[in-house]
């Protein structure tokens, strides 16, 4: 499926799709034939997947979505009748007070941004600034090219990302943003 089926896909998508197939569906559920595998097995991998491999609801999803997707394939190639896939329940994750996501404020901003300056590294403070002041995503601010940015008019045409997960050590990749409303303009602050 993911070498012959799964076409007009990112190659950071078909990389996770890879991870997940070969560290999850193939060791725990590989053995079982197309046909065999049900929506009760499949909530016992997905139940497995939480008690034994200790993973994260939004990694399991994440696996789910790989097999749903070869799944979904199957179905169409009419290889099964319906896809076992759907219909699976997730755990909800309870989240306490310590594990919410706590946000600088404006002070705190300064004090970080004021100590990046002082970093040997002070190109971090620019990428910071800019990421502070504009909610710039951090693979958008890494992938900025002078050609992004308009300093008369302050403004940031966001037209790309930083594509990580393709990169080697000779070679920095970008790709366009995920989306459509990823591509817009970001009005920069007076700093």
């Amino acid at each position: 499926w993911i070498t012959h089926y799964k076409i007009d896909v990112k190659p950071g998508t078909i990389k996770v799709h890879t991870y997940n197939i070969n560290h999850y569906i193939i060791p725990h559920i590989g053995f079982t034939k197309l046909t065999e595998y049900t929506l009760s097995k499949h909530q016992k991998f997905i139940n497995k997947l939480y008690d034994d491999c200790k993973l994260a609801t939004s990694t399991i999803r994440l696996i789910n979505g790989t097999l749903h997707n070869a799944m979904k394939k199957a179905k169409r190639m009419e290889l099964i009748k319906n896809n076992p896939c759907e219909g699976a329940e997730f755990r909800k994750k309870v989240v306490s007070k310590q594990e919410e996501l706590v946000y600088f404020n404006q002070k705190q901003a300064s004090i970080f941004l004021e100590q990046a300056k002082k970093e040997r590294a002070y190109i971090f403070y620019y990428i910071f600034l800019a990421c502070l002041n504009t909610g710039l995503r951090i693979s958008e601010a890494m992938a900025l090219q002078w050609s992004d940015i308009d300093l008369e008019k302050k403004e940031i045409d966001i037209n790309k990302c930083r594509l990580y997960r393709q990169e080697n050590k000779d070679q920095i990749v970008f790709g366009p943003p995920k989306t459509n409303s990823g591509f817009r303009t970001l009005i920069m602050s007076d700093e």
